[in-house]
Formats: C-alpha cells, sequence, structure tokens
C-alpha cells in the first residue's frame, strides 16, 4: 500500500512541479510570442497585412527579449500604409513608448533604431492628432535619442 500511496503523491508532485516551472520561464515565453507571431501571420518574417495588426501587437507585448522585439518589428518593414495605419490606431505607439522606457539607460542600439525606423514610416498624417498626443511617445524619444 506505501507504493500505491506514494505514486500518486510523486504524480501530483510532478505535474505541480512541471505547473509551476512553467511560469515565467523564458522557453515558455518565447514559445507563446511564436504562437501568436504565427496567429498574426508573420512568424516567417512576411510584412503584417493590415486585417492582422492587432495580432501583431498581441504578440508584441509578448515579446520577451529585445531580440524578439526587433523580429516582432520586422512585421512592420514593407507593410502595406494601411497596416501602418492600424498600427497607429490599434495603439502601436503605446507598444513601442512601453519598449523605449524599457531600454531605459541600457545600451540597445539595435533596437532603438529599429524602433526609430518604424516611426519614420509611420503614417501619421493620416491619423487624428490626439492618437499621437495620447500615446506620449514623445518624451522617450527625445530621453533616447
Amino acid at each position: 500500500m506505501a507504493d500505491g500511496e506514494s505514486a500518486p503523491k510523486r504524480a501530483r508532485g510532478e505535474a505541480e512541479e512541471e505547473v509551476s516551472d512553467g511560469v515565467g520561464d523564458p522557453v515558455d515565453l518565447e514559445a507563446h510570442f511564436q504562437r501568436e507571431m504565427e496567429r498574426a501571420g508573420v512568424a516567417d518574417g512576411a510584412p503584417v497585412a493590415a486585417s492582422r495588426v492587432p495580432l501583431l501587437l498581441s504578440a508584441m507585448g509578448a515579446a520577451p527579449s529585445t531580440e524578439l522585439q526587433r523580429f516582432a518589428l520586422g512585421a512592420l518593414a514593407g507593410a502595406s500604409a494601411e497596416a501602418l495605419r492600424n498600427f497607429l490606431l490599434e495603439g502601436g505607439l503605446r507598444v513601442l513608448k512601453r519598449w523605449l522606457k524599457a531600454i531605459g539607460g541600457a545600451h540597445e542600439p539595435d533596437l532603438t533604431e529599429a524602433i526609430f525606423t518604424v516611426l519614420e514610416q509611420l503614417p501619421v498624417e493620416t491619423v487624428d492628432k490626439k492618437v499621437l498626443i495620447e500615446a506620449k511617445i514623445g518624451v522617450e524619444v527625445n530621453r533616447v535619442h
């Protein structure tokens, strides 16, 4: 009986350990990011379609490293004007602001350059200025630049 009782306890312990080890694990975060990029249709580096910008933003929010953040920004390279406009309207500037803020004083020239490249190509003239003002990204741009 002792063996019969210990096996379920070990099984429960292993299951609990697997769950607790997976929370916050960088490998799991990367897998989640990859799934989100696949849902957005850009896992292979293709430009994001206008209709999939919200999915891209979800993936961007899940990017656990600066390397993966740069990869996500690559989905905006070559994207249509409509996709870039949707990026603005769906809150893309808030994501970029958060990333710039996270860079802080860290030396992340590749990510900073990628963010500035995206900012330069965004069709800001096509959206209400309120969208730009509410994003408050200028403070972070000035601080990092």
